[in-house]
């Protein structure tokens, strides 16, 4: 099989706008995607809303329809790095009924994002996060949040770390936890790059780093709009990146909504297959 090959059988897109989880699924299956991937901060996919019957439905349609499923964690509700404990114990709670969905569903995979920390604005300087002054306290929240997730994730499903956003802080925590934790890696590629285009270097060497610790790859463009636009129309070289990392056991995911934008970037993916070596 051909790195180009390899990557094909290995796209999938961002599940949001879509009226139902089979939707998604029949969706996937008649256009050549190999998987879903929920995300758990619409209201219509919140695990509550499936009982065990329909979790078990869900589960064997998509095996018939030979679509994995993986899920995602809203990155907006939940920031593991609060200090404010009995709002991090709740986060951590709720991240865990979702991985329970996820073992229900057979999920292979669940995103989840390392969170936001307060920033107070300083003259001539900017935005400057109160991480930096109590980075101590950053490390052993974070840290002891991944660690106790990651345990209990263990077995039922795969816990990827995606970086949005990383820091030097989330850099060393996820360094010292690869070693003893089961936690993995998802790299949204366009997040890499600032908002003017230029690169921050620090992130793609961490990735470049612990590519055997990448699972997925988030896909989609950035322009001067922002980011999460359709692939070729912003500052992203995809053929470097899915050169660099066609080898490897990744998953691709088009982060591109809704699904017709997303059906679209997969045919810009096909467009490559030339330059694919």
């Amino acid at each position: 099989m051909s790195k180009f090959e390899r990557i094909r059988s290995r796209l999938g897109y961002h599940v949001v706008y879509d009226k139902s989880i089979a939707d998604a699924i029949n969706f996937a299956s008649k256009n050549g995607f190999a998987f879903i991937q929920i995300d758990l901060a619409m209201p219509k996919f919140f695990q509550e809303k499936y009982d065990q019957t329909a979790r078990k439905e869900i589960r064997e349609y998509a095996e018939r329809k030979k679509v994995d499923l993986t899920l995602h964690v809203s990155g907006e509700d939940f920031s593991l790095q609060t200090l404010h404990s009995r709002i991090r114990f709740a986060i951590i709670d709720r991240i865990k009924e979702f991985i329970d969905f996820a073992q229900d569903l057979h999920a292979i995979r669940m995103t989840i994002h390392p969170g936001t920390v307060p920033v107070f604005t300083m003259p001539g300087i900017g935005h400057v996060p109160i991480s930096e002054q109590y980075s101590d306290i950053h490390k052993e929240t974070l840290e002891g949040a991944l660690r106790e997730l990651s345990s209990y994730a263990e077995g039922k499903t795969l816990l990827c770390v995606e970086n949005a956003p990383f820091n030097k802080i989330v850099m060393e925590v996820l360094d010292k936890l690869f070693s003893k934790e089961g936690v993995f890696l998802t790299w949204d590629i366009a997040k890499t790059y600032r908002q003017d285009g230029s690169l921050i270097l620090e992130v793609e060497d961490f990735f470049l780093k612990h590519l055997d610790k990448v699972r997925e790859c988030h896909l989609h463009d950035r322009t001067d709009r922002g980011s999460h636009e359709i692939l070729g129309r912003g500052k992203i070289d995809f053929v470097r990146y899915l050169n660099l990392l066609g080898d490897w056991n990744i998953d691709y995911t088009i982060e591109v909504r809704p699904k017709e934008k997303a059906l679209t970037c997969l045919r810009i993916i096909e467009g490559f297959m030339d330059k694919i070596i």
